[in-house]
Parts: structure tokens; sequence; C-alpha cells
């Protein structure tokens, strides 16, 4: 509080400054502490009025101010009293309409509970109805269909028989098979046959012409059913009437078998009296007589397995047997239906079969229960368009008895069916299941219910909780109306106050924005994009000025001549990499990374959220990151490439203020602008690669934070542009690092010592130094991830053009293996002025596997890791003729063999081999020249980069020739030291030593000599002084490419110089280009450096 004594001298005479002085701090003092209740009490404003009176008045003399608060607190007074009558008012009404919410959630909720539940029960019953009513129509409809077939079949062998005057019962049906295919076909039965009833007079007649005639219309149903009578087995014949092979006994009457559909497979059924069992059709004159259940084994009679099973639904226990009943009519001799019984027609049926193909697909679970008038019950159960046999009984479940539906299933109106012998009459019973009730009730309502309710209860809810922030509000209002008014009135009469409040019109009121720093802050946290923050020619830039700010530049030294040599993709691999780890120690750090421009990271330290660590925390920053950059290098240099572990990085840190925003427009961006940007700029463009350079004033900083030890300063200062001479300091890599002079060499030198005998290299000594020998086994990683990769592209593809490979190459000593590349000729003299390559193989192109699926033999991976090795230690350590220059040339191939075909040409081949086209993938074929459509062929142009310049010892093959040692006689002073290259690392290849290695890639002697041709051609093409090779090469280009060419025009050292043959030019222009493939490598590596 501010005592009477030191109260501001113009306090006095500036009243209406103190009387605004007393508004402010009554509102200071009203609407200070959080507003969290309805109402203010009485007693707590008269306290506040209280202290502001003692603020106001330091003689206590100033009445009319305290009439003024009286005055405020009485228009509070007033207000509080109004609003107490509005907020009963309103909490009566509250309870009102709570209680009608919740009365009119509870009817809601059951009314629709109940609605769906008698819905959805209303559709279950109404579905089943359907669906019963089209199983009991089509049962029904079943059993009138099979009565109506053989009814039909029974007259049309009467009237066939008057027509031809037969003589019963020597009779058999012309053409019986076409009638009875018709029948199966339409009726669903499954087996129909006729038997002629036979008289005991007429017995041996009968059997003599079933003797005769019986192997007539059987071999007529087989190539009528099959085509041919391969399943007829013409044995099994039984003369005589018969049951189960013993003559009959003597009858009255009997009832063989006669002609049977489907055909049986032999003639053993011929003349099989069924007995007494068929008594019932002579009974029942002019009636379908159906028998009881029965087992009918007609597989191996007339059905195979197989189609015996496919006739039916499958059995879902395998001891059941499927149900069959006999489906039997009378024959009459003559059309009229009081003549004489002469045969009887018997059908076959499953009952299964009548279940079939009646409901669609998706309604399961109906139970058919079949029950007949022989005390037999069998249970079905119909999914979709399946029946399936559940067994014999009735299985249904006794719940469903109220839904249950019944059709009868006798169409016999004879009075004496049921006393016939073996005579059934059937009924059908329909019931639902549990499983398609459940397709019918999955508890629908009480989710709806469940949701209707929930709705309602969210909704109170919200209206809660919009009633609290309402009543907040409200709150705030009258406090605010409250001091409004009582200002107006202490500065207006009442009358005017009271017009002037009638006159008011109401003003939208001014959204309250957030700051321009709170706007920054979310901008870069969140992302945001500055159009979605402020409008422009709307609102004022979003700028501000961060007076303490430390910067960051760092850049990756030697990244455009490492990109220039690399795919895009691997480019792109190196920057995401790196950039993704700086941004998690950024972000672990709490450094604002700004921006990437090209392979230049930018990130600042000190906002959005000022902080005054911000240069010790850069500098944290930094050492991690160059800490992290140089790990990450030399593990991508196995996936990368040579080179990788050599590129560096360079950090500029400047302190000083910045001006930041977002630039809007089209692409709106977070930017920085001013001098410190300008100056880290130079400070990194003018470090060193593996080095962090600061600024003067970015190592003020750290020294005034304890940290000078980090710090050394730069023996001499920089010249920047625009700046002139900077002292810049040196901030160490880790905080006990030592001084050391700017000026020493950060590289160490040494040397590898060979000497050369009888053309192969022997290893005298070894690096000693650990970084040195860490290099070249990167480089030998790398180099065996590249072969091998080749290699599962050849493996692939021979294994696609299913050769059966043989091992045809006998392992061999060193000491062999050279006397056979003796025998065979120096390099030189193989050089071929044509290679073949492989003709387009299309189906071999289509079905080849993923090559990156296929898994080598571990030894094989090991032998190639260690003959690269061997082949790397026997590299000298000379200037372009070194293992890290062969792994350049190799990568160099690489990169120009995945040019040779375009994306677009790709496509095409893959349209071309999608849609069969083989003429469109052939031509593609050829426009590469065979070359990417043959495997072995890229491997050999990698394996020859690799192993060009093995043994070389840095002087030229003139110089060579000079000297006339031991080797240079040996090739006779051509392509010395090319030839002897190729020689020792055939050598190698050939030894006993890699033998599976060797094997993997040319298992056949034919692929050894077109591998080891592509080597020497390679290898060769890397002479370019050999004046006969320069000949040979400038011929054959002419002879390739100029339209004048010479047929039959000879040339030195070709196998096929003359042949003018479209395969010999399209080979003849495939070896140009593998050996410029190299050339151009070995030469464009040399000329970078």
């Amino acid at each position: 509080k501010v005592s009477q004594g030191t109260l501001h001298p113009k306090s006095k005479a500036n009243p209406l400054r103190e009387k605004a002085e007393q508004t402010q701090t009554t509102e200071r003092m009203v609407a200070g502490p959080p507003i969290n209740r309805r109402t203010t009490s009485t007693s707590s404003l008269m306290e506040t009025s209280d202290v502001d009176d003692d603020l106001s008045k330091p003689d206590g003399t100033e009445s009319s101010d305290v009439s003024s608060d009286h005055d405020q607190r009485d228009e509070i007074k007033e207000i509080e009293k109004l609003s107490r009558m509005e907020t009963t008012r309103i909490r009566i009404w509250r309870i009102v309409l709570s209680v009608v919410i919740l009365a009119t959630a509870l009817v809601v909720t059951l009314t629709t509970y109940s609605y769906l539940v008698q819905t959805e029960n209303d559709n279950y019953v109404e579905a089943f109805t359907q669906f019963s009513r089209t199983v009991t129509d089509a049962a029904v409809r079943q059993h009138v269909d099979v009565a109506d077939s053989i009814k039909a079949i029974a007259d049309s062998y009467t009237s066939t028989a008057m027509a031809m005057n037969a003589s019963w019962p020597l009779f058999t049906m012309p053409n019986y098979e076409v009638m009875f295919e018709n029948t199966l076909k339409l009726g669903g039965i499954e087996f129909l046959m006729i038997s002629n009833y036979v008289e005991h007079k007429d017995r041996e007649r009968w059997e003599n012409y079933s003797i005769d005639h019986h192997e007539e219309w059987i071999k007529a149903g087989h190539m009528h059913k099959h085509g041919n009578l391969d399943r007829l087995q013409q044995f099994g014949f039984q003369p005589h009437i018969n049951l189960y092979g013993e003559v009959r006994e003597e009858r009255e009457l009997y009832y063989p078998f006669w002609t049977l559909y489907p055909p049986p497979f032999s003639y053993h059924i011929v003349n099989f009296d069924a007995g007494k069992g068929m008594d019932a059709t002579r009974m029942l004159k002019n009636q379908t007589v159906v028998s009881p259940v029965e087992h009918v084994d007609l597989e191996g009679l007339a059905y195979s397995i197989e189609e015996h099973k496919a006739f039916h639904s499958t059995l879902l226990n395998s001891s059941d047997e499927y149900p069959h009943s006999f489906f039997t009519r009378g024959i009459h001799e003559t059309l009229d239906d009081d003549s004489p019984l002469v045969g009887q027609i018997i059908a076959v049926v499953g009952w299964d079969v009548s279940f079939r193909n009646l409901i669609p697909d998706g309604v399961n679970d109906i139970i058919a229960v079949l029950r007949n008038s022989c005390n037999q019950s069998f249970t079905y159960r119909i999914d979709g368009p399946d029946a399936f046999y559940l067994g014999p009984e009735d299985k249904h479940d006794a719940k469903y008895d109220d839904m249950h539906v019944m059709v009868d299933l006798t169409f016999n109106d004879h009075p004496d069916y049921e006393k016939a012998p073996r005579a059934c009459s059937y009924v059908l019973d329909v019931y639902p299941s549990a499983g398609f009730e459940k397709v019918y009730k999955q508890n629908v309502p009480e989710t709806f219910a469940t949701i209707v309710a929930c709705t309602f209860v969210a909704v109170i809810i919200v209206f809660v909780v919009y009633d609290v922030f309402v009543q907040a509000r409200n709150n705030k209002i009258i406090l605010n109306a409250a001091k409004s008014n009582a200002i107006v009135s202490s500065m207006f009469p009442d009358h005017i106050r009271d017009q002037l409040l009638a006159d008011a019109q109401p003003t939208p009121k001014r959204q309250s924005g957030t700051t321009k720093s709170s706007q920054m802050k979310s901008f870069l946290l969140e992302g945001g994009n500055a159009d979605s923050i402020v409008k422009l020619n709307e609102s004022k830039p979003l700028a501000d000025l961060f007076l303490e700010t430390t910067v960051l530049f760092a850049d990756i030294v030697g990244f455009t001549s490492w990109a220039s040599t690399r795919e895009p993709s691997q480019v792109f691999t190196l920057l995401e990499t790196t950039y993704a780890a700086f941004d998690r120690i950024a972000k672990r750090r709490r450094i604002f990374k700004v921006e990437t421009v090209g392979d230049c990271y930018v990130a600042v330290s000190g906002l959005p959220d000022p902080r005054p660590d911000h240069a010790l925390a850069m500098a944290r920053f930094s050492r991690e990151c160059m800490s992290c950059f140089m790990l990450t290098v030399k593990h991508l240099e196995v996936h990368l490439g040579p080179d990788t572990s050599d590129l560096n990085l360079r950090i500029g840190m400047h302190s000083g203020p910045v001006t930041a925003g977002v630039l809007r427009g089209e692409r709106s961006r977070f930017q920085l602008f001013g001098d410190t940007m300008n100056t880290t700029a130079r400070i990194e463009s003018t470090s060193k690669g593996g080095h962090i350079q600061v600024s003067q004033e970015t190592a003020n900083l750290l020294s005034k934070a304890g940290k000078s030890r980090w710090i050394r300063a730069r023996q001499e200062p920089i010249e920047a542009k625009g700046k002139g001479p900077m002292q810049t300091y040196w901030l160490s890599l880790a905080d006990n690092a030592k001084d050391a002079s700017t000026d020493a060499s950060d590289h160490l030198h040494v040397a590898d010592q060979f000497h050369v005998h009888g053309g192969v290299t022997t290893e005298l000594a070894t690096r000693s130094e650990h970084n040195l020998n860490d290099r070249k086994s990167r480089l030998v990683n790398w180099t065996t991830e590249v072969l091998l990769a080749l290699l599962k592209q050849v493996i692939s593809r021979r294994d696609a053009q299913h050769s059966k490979v043989k091992n045809v190459l006998k392992s061999t000593s060193r000491h062999k293996a050279t006397a056979m590349l003796q025998i065979n000729g120096l390099p030189l003299d193989n050089v071929k002025e044509i290679i073949t390559l492989p003709e387009f193989n299309k189906e071999a192109a289509k079905h080849q596997q993923d090559p990156s699926t296929i898994q080598l033999d571990q030894d094989v991976v090991h032998q190639l890791r260690e003959y690269i090795s061997c082949i790397s230690t026997m590299y000298r350590d000379n200037p372009f003729h070194n293992f890290e220059h062969a792994t350049h040339v190799a990568m160099s191939v690489m990169k120009l063999l995945s040019r040779i075909v375009a994306p677009s040409e790709l496509e095409e081949e893959m349209t071309a081999l999608t849609n069969d086209n083989h003429q469109a993938a052939a031509s593609l074929h050829d426009h590469t020249y065979g070359i990417t459509s043959d495997p072995l062929t890229q491997f050999a142009c990698v394996f020859s980069a690799l192993i060009h310049d093995v043994d070389h010892t840095g002087v030229p093959n003139a110089q060579l020739a000079v000297e006339d040692n031991e080797m240079a006689t040996h090739y006779k002073n051509r392509s010395i030291a090319e030839q002897n290259s190729l020689d020792v690392s055939w050598t190698l290849l050939m030894s006993e030593r890699f033998r599976k290695l060797r094997d993997a890639i040319v298992p056949t002697e034919s692929e050894r000599s077109r591998f080891r041709q592509l080597v020497i051609n390679s290898v060769m093409a890397t002479d370019i002084v050999d004046k006969d090779l320069k000949a040979l090469r400038n011929a054959r280009w002419d002879k390739a490419f100029n339209d004048g060419d010479v047929v039959g025009a000879a040339a030195p050292h070709g196998d096929g110089a003359g042949s003018t043959s479209p395969r010999d030019s399209t080979n003849r222009k495939a070896t140009i280009v593998i050996e410029h493939l190299i050339q151009a490598s070995d030469i464009a590596h040399t000329m970078q450096h």
C-alpha cells in the first residue's frame, strides 16, 4: 500500500488523473482473483472498497471519492440483486429442462428398444417363413417331378413295346439311354432301372434272351454316357435269375433287373431279382410307391467314388451313409390303366438332393427333419445352396417348436397305400436354429438403445458444461457492467447516463488475439502455415527480433564430387540419414532446425523460446552432430560405395541478434535475416572439414559459461567477404581435447610394399595403421555386396532357364590352372571382335524368381569376400592403380549399367511381358544389345573393373617393355600390366580354394568360356595405348555403326569378323558397349583427380 506521505505531487493538482487511478485500482482489486462463484459477497466488495479508499485518500479528506466508491458499491448491489432474481428463475427453468430431458431420454430409449426388438423379431419370423416355404415347396415339387418322370418313362416304355409288337417280357427299349439321361437331369434322380416281370413259364426264354441282348444295351449306355467302353468290365454276367449270385428258387413271378442307367461297370447286376421287395408296386397298381430309407451302394456299381460324392453334399460324419429311397411304378402292357402290369420302373433318389440349391448363399442353419410312416426320421441342415446330413433321428432344437412348419409329401390317395409292404408316406418338418436366429437377432436393439441413451447423456453433459461456462461468463459480465455503470454514473448525470446507454449501439468485440511471439512459436512448434495465422494485406507481418541467438551452418565437404558419381537414390539416402540424425539430436537438445539448403544444414538456438545458454547448447549440439556424421558415413560406405567415409563436415557458428519471421506467400517459410546469418555463412565457408569454427562473439559466450577449455584461437584470421579480417576459434570435439597446431596434417600416409615374381604378387608387409585397414575393409564389404547382388541375378536367370547344371570343371591345383591358361594362349591373343551374348528368353524373363529372395550358400558368400580381400592385397599403393581406384571404376560401371535402359523402356518391357507380346520384349532386348538381359555379362563387367589393375607396378607398359624384364618377355611386350592383372586374378579364381565360388558363377564349361571371354575383352580394353587393339576397336566401330559396312571384311583377332548377320551385328555393338563401359569408368576416375 502507498503511504499517505508518498503520493505523487501531481495527484492533487490533477483530480481527473487521480480519479482514473482510483478506477484502475478498483478494477484490479475487484477483478484480480479468478471468479468461480455465481455472485460476489457484499462483504468482500466492501473490503475491496476499503482498500481502494485507503489508496485514494492520502489525507482522509476527499469525501467525494468516498461517495463515488459508495455509488459504485450501490451499483454492484443493485445489479447483483437483479442478477439473483434472474438467476433464481433460470435455476427453476434449468431444473425443469433437466427433468424434461431425462424423461424424454427414458421414453425415447424404451420406445426405440421396443420398436427395434419387435422389428428384429418380425424380420426373423418373416425370413424363416419365406425360406421354409421355399424348402417345403421345393421338396413337394421334387417328389411330384420324380413321380411324373418315372410315370412318363413307364408310359413311353409301354407305347414303344406296343409299337414294336413286343412279346413280354422279351423286350428292351431302343435308345433307352437317351430318355433315361434326360430324366436324370430333370428329375434329380440318381439311378434308374427297369425290371421286367418274368413268370415261371417264361423263365428259360428270358434267360436265353438276356444272354443274347445284355451286352447290347449296356454297351450302348456306356457309349452314350462316357463315349467309350473304358469303364466297362465285361465279366460277371449271370445267365440265370439270381439273388446275390445264387440261382433264384422257383417262384410264380420274378423281378430281374434289366436296363439300368447310368450303365453298370460290369454285368453282374443283370438278372438280379429284388424279390418280394417289389410286391407293393403290384398291389398299388397305378401309384408311385416310395420305399423306406435304405443304404444304396452305387459306388462301384454305376458311379465312381468321386462321382458319387460329387452328387451329394459332404458328410459331416464319415461313418454316416447317404439316405436313399426307391421310387417305383408299374409298367402296363397297354396304355389302359386297367391292363395288367408287365414290369416296373425303379428310381433311386438321394434325399439330400431335394434340399440343395433352394436358398441363397449366406442363409444358413435351417433344419429339415424328414419323417415317414415306417418309423424313420432323418435330420438335415440347409446352409445356402448346400444340405448336410446330420444323422438319423430328429435332432432339431425343441426351443423352436413354436415355429415348426410341416408339409405332407404323400401324393398317393390309394386307401391301401399304408398296408402295402415297404410303402412309406413322408412328412417334412422345417425348423429354425440358433445360428439362423443369430443372423437376425444381433443385439441391434440394445446397441441402438444404448446409443440413444448415451446421446441424451452427452447432451445433458454438454448442457451442464455450457451452463457452467455461461454462468462464469455472466458473473464476469455482471462485475464489468457494475464497474462500467459506476464509472459512467460518476462522470454523467443519471438522465444523461440513461440516454447514453439507451443510444449505445453494440459493436462486435474484437477477438483477443495472441501476441506475435506466441503466433511465431505456434508456427514453429506446430508446423502451421502462415496463411492460417494471418492473411496478407489484412494484418501486420508476423515477425520479431530475437536479440540473443546462436546460428549454426553445417556443410558436407566433398559432397558435390561424391554426388556426381552416385545414383539419385544414393544421394538422398546419405542426406536423409544424416539430417534425420541431426534432427533427433536437435529435438533432444531443444535446438530449432531452420532449413536445409542442398547439403547445408541451418539451425538456431535462442528462439522461439529465448534461453540464456544458447551458445553453450549450440556448441554441444554441433559437437554431437560432428561425431554422429563421422559414424554415419563410415556405416553407409558399405551401402553407398567408396569415398563415402571420406566425406567430412565443417561447421560454423556465430552469436548475435536475428530477425525471425514468417515470410508469407505461395509457400510460406520461417526465415532468419540479419548480419548474424551472413557472418555465420562466412565462418562456415572458411572452416575446415572435421572442424567447428566459432566467431569471437560465440567464443566470448562460451568463456563466460566456463567452457573456455573448449575453444582455441585460430592462428591466422579469416578474410570474410564484407567483414574483413576476423578472429575465429576452433571448438574442440571432446572435453579432453588437447590443443594442436591447426597446420598439422590430419591424415597419416602408410605405403604398402610389394614385389613381382613370375607375374604373381606376394605381400611383404601388412598395414600397421588401424584406420587404413578399416577403410579397406569397408571397401571390400561394399564390393562384396555389389557382386553378391549380381550373382543372385545370375543364379535367378539360370534357374529360370531350367538348365541342368553339371560341374564339368574339375578341381585343379594352382599349377594345373595356370597350365590350362597357357594352353589357351595369352589373354591378348584371345581378344575377340564379337562376343556372343545369349538370345532373348522370354519365358525365363517372365518366370524369373526375385533375385533378392535367393539364399546363397554361406560358403559361397565367404569365398567371395575372401577372394575380394585377396585381390585388395594384391594391389600396390600406386596412384590410380590401387584398390580404391578399382572400386571407383566398379561403382562407375554399375552406374552406367543401370542407365542403359531408360525408365520408359523398362515400363515397355514389363508391359510386353505382361501382355505376352514376344515381339516388343525381344525388341527391347535388341535395343540394349542383350546386355541388360544377361546377368552374367553385368557380373563380368563389374568383376573386370575390380581386377583390371591387380599387381600394377605404376609403370607404363612402354617402360616395362624397355626394361625387358621377365614379365615383359612373357607377354611379348604388349599390354603387359593388363595381361598380368588378368592372369593373376584368373589363376586365383581357378584355384581349389575358391571352387564353390567358381561353381556358383560359372558351373559349366560353356559359361566359363563365355565369362572368361567377357573378362579378357573388358580388361584388355583398359589398354588404350596399344596400336593393334586400337585398330581392332576402330575397325569394329566402323563396321558396327557406319552405313558403309563392307561385307566379308577381315579384322584382326575376330572369330566372326566378316559376318554381317543381324545377330552378329547386335553382338558386335554389345562388345563395343561392354569395352566402353570400363574404358569410360577408368578414365573418368583418373580425370576427376
